[in-house]
């Protein structure tokens, strides 16, 4: 509207300029700034890169999703009553590497599964 106006005080100014006239210079000027705005946007969507990405199917991701449901991802090792009757025999240590072993697994496996405490 104040582009409108300002069109009005030009035509009071020149007395040639029709209302008509003023109309299609502003409607020309509207259609050019959007089409100006158009050409930019879709520049910016052409620079924009996106990535290709593949669909998986819902039955392969199940069949996946199973699979590793039936595989453990890690294998335990334990202090069983076999370590236990073992360890229990007595042992005779002659080398020094068998001394420098670490103590903190030592005592886990040595300590695992007594009772003596609870009595």
């Amino acid at each position: 509207m104040a582009a409108l106006d300002e069109m009005k005080s030009t035509k009071s100014r020149r007395a040639s300029v029709s209302v008509d006239a003023m109309l299609e210079a502003l409607i020309k000027r509207h259609r050019q700034e959007e089409k100006v705005v158009k050409e930019e946007e879709e520049m910016l969507i052409k620079s924009i890169k996106f990535g290709k990405r593949a669909r998986v199917d819902e039955d392969m991701r199940s069949d996946e999703e199973k699979e590793k449901k039936k595989k453990p991802m890690t294998k335990r090792r334990d202090c069983s009553k076999s370590n236990i009757q073992i360890s229990s025999l007595p042992r005779i240590t002659t080398s020094k590497k068998t001394a420098k072993l670490p103590m903190g697994l030592k005592s886990l496996c040595h300590n695992y599964g007594t009772d003596d405490e609870e009595t």
